[in-house]
Order: structure tokens, then C-alpha cells, then sequence
């Protein structure tokens, strides 16, 4: 038997080399939407904080929302609110943007949340939304399904209402808003096979296999096409 302990130091040492995942895609692609010189800025959806952590040490002051009632630990430059998406605590105009990563399609109501951030943006402020987008599937390759669920049992054990968003369905549910920037991202084989192995049943043998692939798969995030992808992001002003 292998103690606790060892445990503990076996856990650190293979997390020396960090392992590349859909997280990381998504935060180059959310970094390339955000507006710099807008200070104020909305985290709805936080998680843990970790976004709005590491945007409060770059001068950004971030207000972090999200549902979880685990204490999140906050700094200088950022602060936690627990409510909801759909029902934010915060006056008309109060944020010159607002970040919402892979929150929607957890909502039942997106189109009240999609107005509630519309409420709260001054004019011309910005949300950056990212989701999966309508060509999601999971798993992407087909023979990976002996090492993950179906796509149903995902879909649930996810939470996710809705499986994905096109842009047209985004700007719909955005009235009133212009889209400034829109990326794609997970958008070729090798990424979605990178994804499939992360939401596998691998478990260890996934963080190594994703260690092991990480400059790949860096080379092929900043090498490849930004065409169409299984997730999407998509930087709103509005109007």
C-alpha cells in the first residue's frame, strides 16, 4: 500500500511539468479577447477564481460571481460574490466588461442571463463569452468511447442544458449587442483528441499523456487555422 504521504509528493513531482488542456486553449483565446485598458471587470461563473486572480495581479479589479458556496480565497484587487447569473446583485451599469466562461449552457434561463449582463455593462462595455460551440461532440474520435461516456451521460454528469451555441444563436441571444471579436479554439484532431483524453477514464495515464503532448499540442494551437472549432469565444459590445 502506498501511504497518504507519498501520495502527496508522488502528485507533486508529476505536476513539475503542468498538463495542457482545454482550459489553457481557452484562456489564450480568452487573453486575446479581453479589452487591456478596461480596469473593472465582471467574472460570472468564477469556479474557483483562478481567471480573476490572475487578472487582479495585472491591474485589473475583478468581482468574482458563482453559485459555489466554497470559500474562495480572494486578494487585492478581487472580490467574491456568491449569487447567481440570472440574478446578479449589482447596479445598472457597474462593469465596463464582463467575462462569462462556459456558463451558458449550464443555464436554463440564458436569455435572462444573457439580459442581466446587458444590464449591468455601462455603454459600449464588453462581455467575452465562451462556450461549446455547435460542432462540439464528445467523444470527438469514435474510438475513444471505450475510454469515455456517451455523449448524453456527459451532457448530464456536466450539468449542461443546452450542448452548444452557434454564433448566430449568440448574437440572438445577445440583443443589442455587436460582436467585436469572435475566435474558435479545440479546432483540429489533434486538440480534440488532447480534450477527449481529458474527460477520459484514464485518470493518471491522462495527465502524463497530457504532459507528454504539451509543447505539441502549444506548437499546434499557435500553428494551426482558427477556423471553425469545437468551442467558441466571442467578445460582445454593447449598443
Amino acid at each position: 500500500m502506498v501511504s497518504d504521504k507519498t501520495r502527496v509528493k508522488l502528485a507533486k513531482l508529476l505536476n513539475v511539468v503542468p498538463a495542457w488542456g482545454s482550459a489553457i486553449e481557452r484562456k489564450y483565446i480568452v487573453f486575446d479577447l479581453l479589452n487591456k485598458k478596461k480596469k473593472m471587470i465582471l467574472d460570472i461563473g468564477c469556479g474557483w477564481g483562478d481567471v480573476s486572480r490572475f487578472l487582479s495581479r495585472f491591474g485589473k479589479k475583478a468581482v468574482a460571481v458563482d453559485i459555489i458556496k466554497e470559500k474562495i480565497k480572494t486578494g487585492d484587487n478581487f472580490f467574491h460574490v456568491l449569487a447567481s447569473a440570472e440574478q446578479l446583485p449589482f447596479k445598472d451599469g457597474s462593469f465596463d466588461q464582463i467575462l462569462c466562461m462556459d456558463v451558458i449552457e449550464h443555464l436554463k434561463n440564458d436569455s435572462i442571463a444573457a439580459s442581466e449582463m446587458a444590464r449591468v455593462l455601462i455603454k459600449n462595455g464588453e462581455a467575452i463569452i465562451t462556450t461549446p460551440s455547435n460542432f462540439w461532440k464528445y467523444p470527438y474520435w469514435g474510438f475513444m468511447r471505450y475510454f469515455t461516456t456517451d455523449e448524453k451521460t456527459f451532457i448530464k454528469q456536466a450539468a449542461h442544458v443546452k450542448k452548444g451555441y452557434s454564433l448566430e444563436e449568440l448574437k440572438s441571444l445577445f440583443k443589442g449587442f455587436e460582436v467585436k471579436d469572435c475566435k474558435f479554439y479545440i479546432n483540429n484532431g489533434f486538440s480534440a483528441f488532447a480534450c477527449d483524453i481529458e474527460f477520459s477514464y484514464l485518470r493518471v495515464l491522462e495527465n502524463l499523456m497530457l504532459k507528454a503532448m504539451g509543447l505539441f499540442l502549444l506548437l499546434n494551437f499557435k500553428l494551426s487555422s482558427k477556423g471553425r472549432g469545437t468551442h467558441i469565444g466571442v467578445n460582445f459590445v454593447k449598443k
